[in-house]
């Protein structure tokens, strides 16, 4: 488990600093997230999804295929798409 919270810091830590480098997000972006990941390397489960989603008859996926800090990332560009409209269109 330790293993595996360094080695997706480390991922997440070059991935914002990319992000960082091209201008897309500041350097206390790269350094929240980069915590936030090392902090949270498996996905919570705060929603028993089983009893939650069984009146609706529809299965939804609880695990991503990929690291939970990546989705943290991915989250995080998401949000930030309107501002980046808003700044490099005027």
């Amino acid at each position: 488990m330790i293993i595996n919270s360094i080695v997706l810091s480390i991922i997440t830590f070059v991935l914002c600093y990319i992000l960082w480098k091209i201008r897309l997000w500041g350097g206390g972006d790269v350094k929240l997230i980069t915590a936030i990941s090392s902090v949270l390397p498996i996905q919570p489960f705060l929603i028993n999804h089983q009893t939650l989603f069984s009146i609706y008859k529809v299965d939804f996926p609880v695990i991503a295929i990929y690291p939970f800090p990546l989705t943290i990332i991915f989250n995080s560009i998401l949000i930030s798409f309107p501002f980046f409209s808003i700044i490099y269109i005027d």
